[in-house]
């Protein structure tokens, strides 16, 4: 199983150590828009693989689901991309400010 996470920052890092510890069988995915040096212990591991594409991470077709733990002001656009994908999501909250942009997440993310 592979899971696409979204961010490295505190909450991606949690979310890739507890994976990383917890699930000998899970690979990682890993999208973040730039390249840090605080990323290197995680980036470091066999099972993990890393990219600032996200046209490479989003055609990446063994992903078996993602999590968003980027800004709280991104999630929206990153959920609404996904969405089409029909694999799981979690996103890290607050999903969105905008009940607007809620209603609209929630509408293309519900089974059909």
């Amino acid at each position: 199983m592979t899971l696409g996470i979204i961010g490295l920052g505190r909450i991606g890092m949690l979310f890739s150590h507890v994976i990383l510890q917890t699930f000998p069988d899970v690979q990682i995915l890993v999208y973040s828009p730039r390249k840090q040096k605080r990323f290197t212990t995680i980036i470091s591991s066999t099972r993990v693989r890393f990219t600032t594409d996200w046209k490479s991470f989003l055609t990446e077709t063994d992903i078996n689901g993602y999590i968003i733990a980027a800004p709280s002001d991104t999630h929206f656009d990153y959920v609404k991309q996904l969405a089409t994908k029909g694999k799981p999501i979690f996103c890290e909250k607050p999903l969105d400010l905008s009940l607007q942009k809620i209603n609209t997440i929630q509408k293309l993310t519900e089974k059909k």
